[in-house]
């Protein structure tokens, strides 16, 4: 098996809209934009399962659905469990192999993966490089004024919040959406400086809100694909994208929650008054954002005030 391109790997924080970015690609006929994969926890299919078995979130479900979609194209219940023996006969394969096939099996479109999980480990950006040496990245990043709010509110009305969201250091333990947010950020900020610079891009989600056309024609000029006004049209609806939509019972996810979330009036309004000097909202002692997370954010193009 041969892919005729690399993939493109579409990178960010959690809760910085890397699912809103895939749609829009998503839509580009010459791209097959994927859910989330978590191709990145392992090295081989077998350890992939096992580790999607044992895990309490939405850990497999993307791959699930991809797998279905390419090779039963179909995306519910049914197709899922078509998926999931279809990668339990495949445990000898290295996710090499598993990336591999799902490449050439999408081609000449080329392969385009989402990920907010693997870029809060280090091993895990480590195993992109050496999968994918050749491959684009796309760093999307968002201010973390409102990523934040946005992770608070979501994770306020959950049951299960994983670690990588929470303070330690507060008794009891806090969700403190700026963790995240650095960890990822800079683990993403490492890999870029690892890359040619030809081979890396940086892009706001604020430019894709605020200037849709222009970031998207921009970004997918840099991936040398095709852009026709059709194309554009197109990208700017990404409730098209086959992935846009919570998917069957037995996999509902593979994409970030906020994909999905219906955010009050208040939560937009809050999330929209961004600052990197105020008090935190979501922090009861009333400090800010800390040292690091200012820098990296203004090396990022966010004014500080």
């Amino acid at each position: 098996m041969t892919a005729r391109t690399p993939p493109v790997w579409l990178l960010a924080a959690p809760f910085s809209g890397v699912s809103w970015l895939a749609a829009c690609l998503g839509r580009h006929p010459q791209l097959f934009v994927t859910p989330e994969l978590d191709l990145l926890l392992a090295d081989n299919v077998a350890d992939l399962l096992d580790i999607f078995a044992i895990g309490q979130g939405t850990q497999g479900q993307g791959l699930l659905r991809t797998i279905a979609s390419i090779e039963g194209q179909r995306d519910d219940d049914a197709g899922v469990r078509e998926a999931q023996q279809w990668l339990e006969t495949r445990r000898d394969w290295s996710t090499a192999d598993l990336l591999q096939h799902l490449a050439t099996a999408v081609a000449p479109r080329t392969l385009a993966i989402p990920e907010r999980d693997a870029t809060l480990r280090p091993m895990a950006l480590v195993r992109l490089q050496r999968l994918t040496p050749q491959a684009q990245v796309v760093h999307l990043t968002r201010h973390p004024w409102e990523q934040g709010v946005l992770l608070e509110a979501w994770a306020r009305e959950r049951l299960y919040v994983p670690v990588d969201f929470k303070d330690f250091a507060q008794h009891p333990p806090q969700i403190e959406p700026q963790l995240p947010w650095l960890r990822a950020n800079a683990n993403i900020a490492a890999l870029c400086e690892r890359l040619p610079t030809d081979q890396w891009r940086r892009i706001q989600a604020e430019a894709l809100e605020q200037a849709p056309v222009a970031t998207l024609t921009s970004l997918a000029a840099w991936l040398q694909l095709r852009v026709t006004a059709a194309d554009q049209q197109a990208m700017q609806q990404p409730a098209q994208w086959p992935f846009a939509r919570p998917g069957p019972l037995l996999a509902p996810g593979g994409a970030e929650p906020e994909a999905f979330e219906p955010w009050s009036p208040q939560v937009r309004r809050l999330a929209a008054a961004v600052s990197l000097e105020r008090p935190l909202p979501w922090r009861r002692d009333g400090q800010g954002f800390s040292a690091a997370v200012c820098d990296w954010a203004q090396r990022f193009g966010y004014a500080a005030s």
